[in-house]
């Protein structure tokens, strides 16, 4: 691929890292082949580049596609986390409220969230933005829940990896499956009245928590305290419903089916106006120092000597099936 070759702008909404996949299967490459061209000291495989670029990296995708380095910048997450939490810390392992794959070299962890219909309505497939936020886990326009992994082979979806045998982003990338074809099951009703509560104070940024006016990046920050394991626990239905498999992640490291069990939860703790009263006024917590040294002396007078809870080894199993990327 040379710099005359056509060179197709992302579509609307689309994630960065999807623009350049699709534009280098659809030109008969890898898309390894294409950042080493645009970028040849940088590996963006290995990063989370849907989170941001540095503007040294987005000036240079913009000369190569002949665009405004905004184009570029607009396919990643930054604004979005700007938005929601003010200022994002750009060197945090972990945004709240955006997803995170857990890349390891070009491997993920986690599967990119995809809905099934929206790629076979597309021209070209193509993962949009919302597809990372954390609160979005079924397709509003076609009310499924999101998908993250192969029917047929079960591995999760990585579009990076697509070639051009593949043809296009639709595509499993290890055996080859439409993912167009993906069975849809509808996305829990509870979970998708949040997910739309929430999109809306993200776009407007106008939110009310327990009769009280509050910003929209107070609103997603109670609302994430919420999600608390202690508080928003996922009933036996949904467990059984995901094989039992609770891992224990962080939220936003978790798929669309175990969020959607979380967030069914965490919508009818929104309309407990007691319990939001008193999560606003906060609750004071004893310094660092003093909760490290109450836990050094309750492991030293009790020792683990008992076994461990049924759940808690099928979350251990869980988790090293997904470090091994078998489930």
């Amino acid at each position: 691929m040379t710099s005359a070759d056509v060179r197709p702008g992302p579509f609307e909404q689309e994630l960065l890292t999807s623009w350049l996949a699709r534009v280098a299967v659809h030109s008969g490459c890898e898309p390894l082949v294409l950042t080493g061209a645009i970028w040849p000291d940088w590996r963006i495989w290995t990063v989370d580049a849907d989170r941001q670029v540095s503007p040294e990296h987005a000036q240079a995708a913009a000369i190569w596609f002949n665009l405004p380095a905004e184009s570029v910048h607009a396919c990643t997450l930054l604004a979005a986390g700007n938005r929601l939490h003010g200022s994002i810390n750009l060197n945090g392992p972990m945004w709240p409220w955006i997803t995170t794959q857990g890349n390891r070299n070009r491997l993920r962890r986690a599967g990119l969230p995809f809905c099934p219909k929206c790629l076979a309505g597309d021209v070209q497939p193509y993962y949009r933005l919302e597809w990372r936020f954390a609160w979005v886990v079924g397709c509003e326009r076609h009310g499924v829940r999101l998908v993250d992994r192969c029917d047929r082979c079960h591995a999760i979806s990585e579009p990076h990896r697509s070639t051009a045998a593949t043809g296009d982003l639709a595509h499993c990338v290890e055996c080859g499956f439409d993912l167009r074809r993906s069975k849809c099951e509808p996305v829990d009703v509870q979970a998708l009245s949040f997910q739309r509560r929430a999109s809306d104070i993200f776009g407007t940024g106008m939110a009310a928590w327990g009769g009280e006016e509050i910003s929209r990046t107070e609103w997603f920050r109670r609302a994430r305290s919420l999600l608390a394991k202690d508080l928003c626990q996922v009933d036996a239905r949904s467990a059984a419903a995901m094989g039992n498999r609770q891992i224990g992640l962080w939220f936003e490291l978790q798929g669309p089916m175990e969020r959607e069990a979380r967030l069914r939860v965490l919508a009818g703790l929104l309309d407990d106006e007691a319990l939001l009263v008193v999560r606003s006024q906060g609750r004071r917590r004893a310094p660092r120092s003093a909760q490290s040294t109450k836990v050094k002396n309750r492991r030293a007078k009790s020792p683990r000597t008992y076994p461990l809870a049924r759940e808690r080894v099928r979350e251990v199993w869980a988790r090293w099936l997904r470090r091994s990327r078998l489930w």
